[in-house]
């Protein structure tokens, strides 16, 4: 397996949620964070961008402003891991089942500057995905600004090798019916 790092996005503001932190949501017994770090286990290094974390072995930091989307968290991750290898997991915190995914996008990235999980609908799930490090870096670089910045400009001129995804694998919890899907199908 090709060595990475990872970005975990937690810091959103779960509006439809009633604000709480995603990432201290309890699906299967665990937290989301939980998932979401054993998930990057196989990461060199892992930075969670969102609340505050206090876990060995993971650097915490924060999108400036917060509340700057997903966007700025990237950024934010990618200052706060400094370097490293080449290849960096997005992972979205809320995606508890994400981890199936990662062999496949390491494997899709070789070829592209990135590899994105498509869903069972079809729509690409960005904050599920590897990306190659400097055409991440080139693509920040572009912008005017990260905070508030959409997915879809970020990747817009960036070669995208799309990975299907089995169903169910890029679920999220963006709302309480999706956490109570996700709690009621879990394994």
């Amino acid at each position: 397996m090709s060595a990475y790092d990872a970005i975990i996005l937690s810091g959103g503001r779960a509006e439809r949620l009633g604000g709480v932190d995603k990432g201290g949501i309890d699906v299967g017994g665990r937290t989301l964070l939980s998932h979401a770090l054993a998930a990057a286990s196989d990461a060199r290094a892992v930075a969670v961008v969102g609340p505050p974390v206090e876990r060995f072995g993971v650097i915490s930091t924060r999108e400036e402003p917060p509340g700057g989307g997903p966007v700025a968290g990237i950024a934010a991750g990618l200052t706060a891991l400094a370097g490293g290898v080449n290849l960096v997991l997005v992972l979205a915190v809320d995606t508890p089942r994400g981890a199936a995914a990662i062999p496949d996008l390491l494997g899709a990235v070789e070829t592209a500057e990135a590899a994105v999980a498509v869903d069972e609908n079809g729509r690409d799930q960005p904050l599920l995905a590897v990306y190659r490090r400097s055409a991440l870096e080139s693509a920040i670089a572009r912008l005017s600004s990260p905070d508030g910045a959409s997915m879809r400009v970020l990747l817009r001129r960036l070669r995208i090798a799309r990975v299907s995804t089995a169903p169910g694998v890029t679920l999220d919890a963006d709302t309480w019916d999706d956490v109570r899907a996700l709690r009621d199908t879990w394994d």
